[in-house]
C-alpha cells in the first residue's frame, strides 16, 4: 500500500468556572498588573464513548499545584496561563512564537529523555499554554490554548501508516495472542491509563509477559528495519486515551518525535518501523487491540528548525465559523448576588493594587457594625460601610418611618411611611430589610428598642408600687438588652439626635474599654489593636456622629490603654465638654424644637466622614487604638491621618481636625463613672437613668461646681472690696470649660 499520515486527533481543553474565578482572585490580590506565566495543572481524561479523543480539565485546583488524578483513567498534564491586563495585549500576542517556545520545551525534555534510563513519563512529552484577558467589571474572558506539537516540514517525513491497522486475531500468531492474553489478565493496570511500554510476546508460556518501561531501551526493542517488520515479537503498547477508532490521542505526535531522537541518540539513522499494539481505554480482550506497523521518519539534523502546531479551534455557536479564540460570559454561570459581591470587592481591591499597596481590606470589610440610630445619619452611616465592603450590620432604633423621613433618609421609601396606614414600618427593621436590597449576600438585622435616658419620664419614673415592678423589669431589660449588643460587635456607631440618648452607650463603651485594657496589659495577644479577631473577644470600638444646624462633630471614642506603647495622651469623649448631667431635653418642647433642624447636606458630609475616619484608623498599625494624628504631626496610616474629632462648619466650608482633652469630672469616661458601672453593674445605670443629679455625685461634678461657685464668690468679693466689675473671667476653673445649656445639641459639643 501507499504510505498514509497518520492522524493525531487534538483532545480539548475543558476550563471550569471555577479556574476563572480563581484566576480573577488572584488577579485581584496578587498578580495587579504584572503578567507572569502561571504554572498550571490539568487533569487528562480519556476519551471513553468510542468518539471523542479526550480532554484536559483546568479547574480552580489547577492553579494550587497539587493536583491528584482521581482514578486510573486520569494523568496530570503540565502547562502555564499567561493573563493580560487588556485585550489589545491579548490580540497582539505573538501566538505563532509563544506555540514555538513551547514546542522546544517539548524538544529539550525530548533529548532529556532519550539519554536518561527510567519510566517514560507519558505528559512529559505534552505541554500546553493558555493565553487570557479577563474583563473584571464585565465578567467576561477570552482566551486561546495550544498544545504544541512538533512536526517534520517535509510531508514526505512525516509518521505514517506502513501497514492499514489489522486485527489482532489476523496479525499475531496463535502463540503471540495466548501471551498477550496471558498479559492482560496478570497486568490490567497497565492496560487502563494511558501510557506506552513494550512487550515481548515470544516468551515462554510458563513466564507471562513483562512490560518493559525504561526509556531507551524500550525505544531499542521496538525499532525494526524495513525488512525486519512481522519477524520480531516485540511490540511498542500505546493505551490510547483517544476513543475514536482509526486515529491517536495528540499526545503520541511529540512521543514518535522523541523515539526518533532517542534512535538518533543512539547513533542509528534513518527510517524505523515499529509494530504497535493500539489500545483504547476500554475493555481486555484482543478484539480492543489493533495492530499498527508505523513507519517513523529520521530525526531532523541539529540546528534544523523544526515547526510547531496545535492552537485549539473553537466553535462559537450552530452555523458560526471556528476561531482559535474562545469567548466566556462568566455572568451567565453567577448568580445576581455572587456579581454585586465581586463587583464591591472589586472596587475595594482596585484601591490596593493600584493606588494603596499597604491597605488590608478586610481589617474593616471583616468588622461587625452597630448602628445606634437608624435615622438620616444611621442610613448614611450604613451605605458609606457597604462601600467598603463591610457585611454585617445591626440597627437599633425605636420609631417608625415617618412621611419626612424618605426624601433625607437614604434607606427608606414612600411606601415604608404609608405602611401600617400610614404609621410607617419601624426604623430599625426597614433599614435592615432596604440594606439587604441592596446588597442580598450582607447580614442586616434590626432592632426596635429605646434606648434608656437619664431623666426621661418613661424610664426614669419613680420606683413602681408593690405590684408594680413591671417597668423597672423593662428598664432592666431594656439595659442589659444595650449592653449585649455592645458586646456582640466590634464597632459601635452613635447616630442618635438627643445628647442623653448616647449617654448610656458611651458608659457602656468606655467601661468595656477599660476592662479590656486591663486584662490585656498581661496578655500576648497579637490581636491588641482590635481590628483583628472575633466580635466580642475585645471592647468594641465607639463613633459618635452629632449634627447642628450648619456644622457637625465626629468623634472617635478613646479604645484601650492609653499609657501603652505608643505612650499617647488619653482622648476625651464627647460629654468630656459637658457642664452638667444628661436630663430630658426633650420635654416641654414646640413643634421646630422637636425636629432635627439642619442644613439637608450637613448628615451626608458628616456620615461620608465618620466612614473614612474608621477606616484610615483601622488600616493604622494601632488599630482602635491609633493615637490622633495628623498629616503634619507624623505617625500616620497608609490612607493619612486619623484624628481623634473632626468638626465641619458649612457657614465656611471648614474642616477642623482636633482632640478632646478628658474632664476628670466627665460623667461619660471619668474614673468614678468607669468604676461605678465595673462595681456596681446594672444598679448603678438604673439609679443614674431615674435620677440624673447621681450621676454628678459619681463623677465628682457636683463637688467641682460648689468649688467652682465658692471660687466664683470669692473672686466677686474681692473683686468688688478693689472696686472692680463682677464676674468671671476665663472660664471657671481647672478644667477650662465653659457651662453649657442643655436645651440645644449645637451647644453641647461646640
Amino acid at each position: 500500500m501507499s504510505q498514509q499520515a497518520v492522524h493525531f486527533a487534538p483532545f480539548n481543553v475543558s476550563v471550569d468556572i471555577s479556574f476563572w474565578q480563581e484566576l480573577g482572585s488572584r488577579k485581584l490580590d496578587v498578580l495587579k498588573l504584572s503578567t507572569p506565566e502561571i504554572p498550571v495543572t490539568g487533569v487528562f481524561i480519556a476519551g471513553a464513548d468510542g468518539k471523542t479523543p479526550g480532554e484536559v480539565r483546568l479547574d480552580r485546583l489547577s492553579l494550587e499545584g497539587h493536583l491528584e488524578g482521581k482514578d486510573s483513567k486520569e494523568v496530570l498534564v503540565y502547562g502555564r496561563v499567561l493573563n493580560f491586563n487588556t485585550l489589545e495585549d491579548f490580540k497582539k500576542f505573538d501566538r505563532i512564537g509563544a506555540a514555538q517556545k513551547v514546542a522546544a520545551e517539548v524538544e529539550e525534555a525530548a533529548a532529556s529523555f532519550s539519554t536518561v534510563s527510567g519510566r517514560f513519563p507519558l505528559t512529559a512529552l505534552t505541554r500546553f499554554l493558555v493565553l487570557s484577558f479577563m474583563d473584571l467589571k464585565k465578567y467576561k474572558v477570552h482566551y486561546s490554548v495550544t498544545v504544541p506539537a512538533v512536526h517534520h516540514e517535509d510531508p514526505n517525513c512525516a509518521v505514517s501508516l506502513e501497514r492499514l491497522p489489522e486485527a489482532v486475531s489476523e496479525a499475531l500468531t496463535s502463540t503471540q495472542r495466548d501471551r498477550l492474553l496471558q498479559f492482560t489478565e496478570t497486568d490490567q493496570h497497565s492496560l487502563t491509563s494511558p501510557q506506552v511500554y513494550a512487550i515481548d510476546l515470544s516468551s515462554p508460556s510458563d513466564v507471562p509477559p513483562v512490560a518493559l518501561r525504561d526509556g531507551p531501551d524500550m525505544a531499542a526493542a521496538c525499532s525494526q528495519q524495513q525488512e525486519e517488520v512481522g519477524g520480531k515479537s516485540v511490540f511498542l503498547v500505546l493505551v490510547d486515551p483517544c476513543g475514536a477508532d482509526g486515529v491517536l490521542s495528540w499526545v503520541w505526535r511529540n512521543f514518535f518525535l522523541w523515539f526518533s531522537k532517542t534512535l538518533s541518540a543512539g547513533g542509528k539513522g534513518g527510517n524505523w518501523y515499529c509494530r504497535v499494539l493500539v489500545k483504547k481505554c476500554k475493555g481486555f480482550t484482543e478484539e480492543n487491540f489493533k495492530l499498527w506497523t508505523i513507519r517513523i521518519p529520521e530525526y531532523p539534523q541539529p540546528g534544523k528548525s523544526v515547526p510547531a502546531a496545535g492552537w485549539l479551534f473553537f466553535l462559537s455557536g450552530p452555523g458560526k465559523k471556528s476561531s482559535t479564540v474562545s469567548s466566556l460570559d462568566l455572568a451567565h454561570f453567577l448568580d445576581a448576588t455572587a456579581l454585586q459581591a465581586n463587583a464591591v470587592e472589586l472596587n475595594v481591591k482596585l484601591i490596593k493594587w493600584r493606588m494603596v499597596p499597604e491597605l488590608e481590606p478586610e481589617r474593616i470589610s471583616q468588622l461587625q457594625f452597630l448602628l445606634i440610630g437608624a435615622g438620616t445619619l444611621g442610613c448614611a452611616v450604613a451605605r458609606g460601610l457597604l462601600g467598603w465592603g463591610v457585611r454585617h450590620f445591626t440597627f437599633v432604633d425605636s420609631g417608625r418611618v415617618a412621611m419626612s423621613n424618605p426624601v433625607r433618609q437614604s434607606l427608606f421609601t414612600h411606601k415604608d411611611a404609608a405602611a401600617e396606614g400610614c404609621s410607617g414600618l419601624p426604623k430599625a427593621v426597614a433599614a435592615a430589610e432596604r440594606l439587604r436590597e441592596v446588597r442580598p449576600d450582607i447580614h442586616a438585622e434590626g432592632v426596635k428598642l429605646e434606648i434608656p435616658l437619664p431623666g426621661h419620664t418613661a424610664t426614669a419614673a419613680p420606683h413602681p408600687p408593690p405590684g408594680g415592678q413591671e417597668g423597672s423589669a423593662g428598664l432592666l431589660g431594656s439595659v442589659q438588652k444595650v449592653r449585649s449588643l455592645l458586646e456582640s460587635h466590634d464597632v459601635v456607631m452613635l447616630l442618635t439626635d438627643s445628647r442623653e440618648s448616647r449617654w448610656l452607650p458611651q458608659v457602656l463603651l468606655a467601661a468595656a474599654s477599660s476592662s479590656s485594657s486591663s486584662s490585656q496589659a498581661d496578655s500576648s495577644s497579637p490581636h491588641q489593636n482590635g481590628v483583628e479577631g472575633k466580635a466580642g473577644a475585645r471592647a468594641p470600638l465607639g463613633v459618635t456622629v452629632a449634627l447642628g444646624f450648619d456644622s457637625f462633630l465626629v468623634l472617635r471614642h478613646a479604645w484601650g490603654d492609653p499609657e501603652g506603647p505608643t505612650g499617647r495622651k488619653k482622648m476625651g469623649c464627647y460629654f468630656c465638654n459637658d457642664y452638667a448631667a444628661p436630663a430630658d431635653a426633650q420635654a416641654n418642647r414646640t413643634l421646630d424644637q422637636q425636629c432635627t433642624v439642619t442644613r439637608p447636606g450637613v448628615s451626608s458630609m458628616a456620615a461620608s466622614l465618620a466612614c473614612e475616619l474608621l477606616a484610615s484608623a483601622v488600616q493604622h498599625s494601632g488599630g482602635f487604638g491609633a493615637p490622633p494624628t495628623t498629616e503634619d504631626r507624623g505617625d500616620v496610616g497608609c490612607l493619612g491621618a486619623a484624628p481623634q474629632a473632626i468638626r465641619g462648619f458649612l457657614n465656611d466650608f471648614r474642616l477642623s481636625p482636633q482632640q478632646t482633652d478628658p474632664f476628670e469630672h466627665c460623667i461619660g469616661c471619668s474614673d468614678g463613672v468607669v468604676k461605678a458601672v465595673q462595681e456596681e453593674g446594672d444598679e448603678f445605670l438604673l439609679r443614674v437613668l431615674r435620677d440624673p443629679v447621681e450621676l454628678e455625685r459619681v463623677s465628682g461634678l457636683s463637688e467641682f461646681k460648689e468649688r467652682e461657685a465658692r471660687r466664683a464668690e470669692a473672686m466677686a468679693t474681692q473683686m468688688g472690696k478693689e472696686g472692680g466689675v463682677g464676674g468671671v473671667e476665663g472660664g471657671v476653673g481647672d478644667g477650662g470649660l465653659l457651662s453649657l445649656e442643655e436645651d440645644d445639641e449645637e451647644d453641647a459639643f461646640f
